[in-house]
């Protein structure tokens, strides 16, 4: 019987240490992923919205000089359709990777994607987010951040047009946001696997969080994501630590 205790505690053991390679693998994966987001998202704005900008500035003194009404109204075309992809450059470039969240915070930063998205898409967005949450470090904060962008982009690609609440709120032992809409729903044992659950779920999940989706065909979504704040370090920059040494590591 002794042994079998111990065998248990064993595996229990080996099942612990797993976890916690699997989650810092998958935290080491994320940052990688967002450090990428962030060096495309400079490019577009520095080198693409660069170029523009000197594009449309050239067409409107071309414009100033055209020899004919017809050559001028088909630069005003051109410029019209280069100002469209300015902004939608800019539009992507923010998706990629947010200054807001650095320079204020998630709950401004938060805030401001509500508002995004209730100009850009129409949707009618009902957003209780604290007033000020308690100190958070860049990863959870960003964690949280992209998972109720990708909740808000689902919505507009799947929901049909729907009310959408979303609550963002804090005690002393964990944070929560919850993402709900009147749309479409659907069968959560058919499509909680698609890879946008799965990525929001571990990117929770590596942080010892919990993610939990429910939904129903004609009853809408809710989505509910809660992550311990107790014990966690503040602003870490750095990409998560490795702990897979073998031996006395720690």
């Amino acid at each position: 019987m002794g042994f079998g205790f111990m065998n248990n505690a064993l595996h229990s053991d080996a099942r612990s240490e797993s976890t916690k390679i699997v989650q810092l693998l998958t935290r080491r994966l994320i940052h990688a992923q967002e450090e990428e987001r962030q060096r495309i998202a400079r490019e577009i704005h520095e080198v693409a919205g660069g170029d523009l900008m000197l594009l449309l500035m050239s067409l409107q003194a071309l414009n100033d000089s055209a020899p004919s009404e017809y050559a001028a109204k088909h630069i005003r075309d051109l410029v019209e359709r280069f100002k469209h992809l300015a902004k939608f450059l800019r539009d992507l470039s923010h998706s990629l990777y947010s200054p807001l969240l650095d320079l204020s915070g998630l709950v401004v930063a938060s805030k401001s994607l509500c508002n995004e998205f209730k100009t850009r898409n129409g949707l009618e967005i009902k957003a209780d987010i604290a007033s000020e949450l308690p100190p958070l470090d860049d990863e959870l904060a960003l964690c949280l951040y992209r998972v109720l962008q990708e909740c808000l982009q689902n919505i507009v690609k799947h929901a049909g047009r729907c009310n959408v609440n979303v609550l963002l709120k804090s005690s002393q032992r964990q944070i929560r946001l919850e993402v709900s809409d009147t749309g479409r729903g659907f069968a959560t044992t058919a499509h909680s696997t698609g890879i946008g659950f799965l990525i929001m779920k571990e990117r929770v999940r590596s942080l010892g969080g919990h993610f939990k989706i429910c939904s129903r065909l004609g009853e809408g979504t809710h989505i509910c994501v809660t992550v311990p704040v107790a014990g966690r370090s503040i602003f870490r920059k750095s990409c998560p630590q490795n702990r897979l040494g073998t031996g006395g590591s720690s």
